[in-house]
């Protein structure tokens, strides 16, 4: 998968939202698969940093977030947590309600998730669930966050929240093998056996 990102997705190093953010989500659920991406995060942290006080759009803002909290770049994570806090506040701009709600929320959730906190990332994104369209890019694009509360939850130790959302997640999805994995966890942790036996069988056909 490392190589096909280094081949497809980020052949070279550009400044494009739209490269950035691609390669910001492959390189997020390939962490959460366990994969070590290596120094992949430094690239990508380099060429958002340069856009931390743009605010041009709120779904820019936090996957640039993503890619500096990624590199290990508190100080500028917080840099940039901070100028979305003060454009939300007092810009006359449209885009500063966007970045009202829900951006500050998911900027926190991704800065949470960063140092380990998996029950404050739920909170936050658990606060702004039905408002993340506002950000604007594909239902594809705006799944990290979707996967993000997920994941969270279950690292969080709340499967009962997990096991709700997933399963809506799958009456929408239901040749979604990463939903059904989780759900497996999910089902697990809960000790529904035969329930949990079902959705791993599930997850296996579609691996």
């Amino acid at each position: 998968m490392l190589e096909l990102y280094d081949r497809e997705v980020r052949p070279a190093s550009t400044d494009d939202l739209l490269d950035i953010s691609n390669a910001v989500s492959l390189l997020w659920r390939l962490e959460q698969a366990r994969v070590d991406v290596g120094a992949r995060w430094e690239e990508l942290a380099d060429c958002s940093q340069a856009h931390i006080d743009d605010h041009l759009l709120t779904f820019g803002d936090v996957h640039y977030l993503i890619a500096v909290a990624a590199a290990g770049r508190t100080e500028d994570s917080v840099r940039l947590l901070d100028s979305l806090s003060q454009y939300a506040a007092s810009s006359d701009e449209s885009e500063h309600l966007v970045a009202q709600e829900p951006g500050l929320a998911l900027a926190r959730a991704v800065l949470a998730s960063r140092r380990g906190d998996h029950a404050e990332t739920m909170r936050q994104l658990a606060a702004v669930h039905d408002k993340i369209w506002r950000i604007g890019g594909s239902h594809a694009q705006r799944d990290l966050f979707e996967e993000m509360l997920i994941d969270s939850a279950l690292r969080a130790g709340d499967p009962k929240t997990a096991k709700a959302l997933l399963t809506e997640r799958l009456e929408k999805r239901p040749r979604n093998g990463w939903g059904w994995r989780h759900l497996t966890r999910a089902l697990d942790a809960l000790g529904e056996d035969q329930a949990a036996a079902t959705a791993r069988a599930k997850a296996a056909v579609l691996a």
